[in-house]
């Protein structure tokens, strides 16, 4: 396991009742967001299911929760935390304005049901609970030690056993290591298939990149491996370390570029070799983004309409088989 170093910051501001009891969902609006959830499911487990896209920004702002970035997304990302490694970094709008990220997500859940988050503490679970129609683990949880501390007496492996048991209707989906190796990430995503029942929800692999995968050719050969050993049930995350590996400077460095040419590059995997992932996720918004660099929503949603255009011609060609 890699020493990961957490910085995390519990938010201030009213207990986690007081903002549901201020802005949670009604019953009925929990129960759209279930349904949601259900149809998710379903696709995931589904070898011919259409491409799920999960697209929206870097991190949650309220600028981009009013540009109109939810339009004509499947699954609308928006986190309200974001993962640092330094004290002093900025965790997201949940650690300078709590409250407002709280009433975003409610807002958006009672809107479009649609929310996909990451979960990088075992107060998430709670404290947004029957908001996200997806969640996902990232990187430096996959990558760390069990006992590594998340916050005083809170470790990596307290969130791991949450995110199984706390809600089995919420679709997990777990990130590869931080030096690009899907090992850690498909042990956990087994543990979770294994220990939820047939009923509840999966978890599913993201392939994101990694440390150790910083050229076109090294991403290409990962994504052929990972497609091959989930049979396909694979999300790909063209960010990160995606999106470092197609650095036009070749620095292994985050740009708008870079993410364009993995995606680019990923429909070219899905249209000749068919390598077609169930799912994509994609970094991208209407606002300027406050954290990592974004594409816009038109480029995104067009590349999104291209991939699923070659996965659907893929399904068709096995169809036929």
């Amino acid at each position: 396991m890699t020493h990961v170093k957490f910085a995390f910051q519990h938010p201030t501001g009213p207990t986690i009742e007081q903002l549901h009891e201020q802005y949670g969902l009604t019953p009925d609006e929990e129960r759209q967001v279930l349904v949601a959830r259900n149809t998710l499911t379903s696709a995931i487990r589904d070898p011919h299911t259409d491409l799920i896209d999960i697209i929206g920004p870097c991190s949650m702002s309220a600028e981009s929760a009013s540009a109109g970035d939810n339009a004509g997304v499947t699954v609308y990302r928006i986190p309200h935390w974001k993962p640092r490694s330094r004290a002093g970094d900025w965790n997201g709008l949940e650690t300078t304005e709590p409250e407002k990220a709280f009433r975003i997500m409610a807002d958006e859940a009672r809107r479009e049901a649609n929310v996909a988050t990451e979960l990088g503490h075992p107060d998430h679970l709670e404290r947004y609970r029957g908001f996200p129609t997806f969640g996902w683990l990232g990187s430096r949880a996959i990558s760390a030690s069990a006992d590594e501390e998340l916050s005083p007496g809170v470790t990596v492996g307290d969130l791991l056993d949450a995110a199984i048991s706390h809600d089995p209707s919420l679709p997990l989906g777990v990130k590869n290591g931080i030096d690009g190796s899907i090992d850690g990430a498909l042990a956990y995503v087994d543990r979770v298939n294994r220990e939820r029942s047939p009923q509840d929800a999966p978890a599913v692999l993201i392939f994101r990149g990694g440390a150790n995968l910083t050229t076109p050719d090294l991403w290409r050969a990962a994504v052929r491996e990972a497609h091959a050993r989930t049979g396909g049930r694979v999300f790909v995350d063209v960010a990160h370390g995606s999106e470092m590996a197609f650095d036009p400077n070749r620095a292994f460095g985050k740009s708008e570029a870079g993410q364009r040419a993995a995606l680019e590059a990923l429909i070219a995997l899905a249209d000749q070799e068919g390598i077609s992932p169930i799912g994509v996720m994609v970094e991208a918004s209407n606002v300027r983004s406050l954290t990592d660099p974004v594409l816009s929503m038109q480029v995104a949603l067009d590349g999104v309409n291209r991939l699923t255009l070659a996965r659907r011609k893929q399904i068709l060609a096995s169809s036929r088989v």
